[in-house]
Parts: C-alpha cells; structure tokens; sequence
C-alpha cells in the first residue's frame, strides 16, 4: 500500500521555531549601542561576563 504522508503548515512552522528560538540577532547592535553610549571594550566584556 502506498500511502503519502501530507505535512500540513504546522510542521513547517515548528521546524522553522527549532532553527531560529536560539539565534541572537540582537547581540550586535546592542554592542554597537553599548560603545555608541561611551563604554569601552572591557567594560562590555565585563558586562557579558557577569550575565
């Protein structure tokens, strides 16, 4: 018997929620508006360090 499987929108969303939940597409503009604002490097990795 051959039966197709038909993967409705669901799937695709879910799959699409997997790869992105743990991407940080925030993290470099918020270096750049931490040195725009007048911290330094180290201050920064200081920063990252304590979270």
């Amino acid at each position: 018997m051959n039966t197709k499987f038909i993967k409705d929108i669901q799937y695709y969303k879910f799959s699409l929620y997997g790869f992105f939940k743990n991407l940080k597409f925030f993290e470099p503009f918020f270096i750049l508006f931490l040195i725009e604002k007048g911290l330094l490097y180290w201050q920064i990795g200081v920063l990252y360090s304590i979270r």
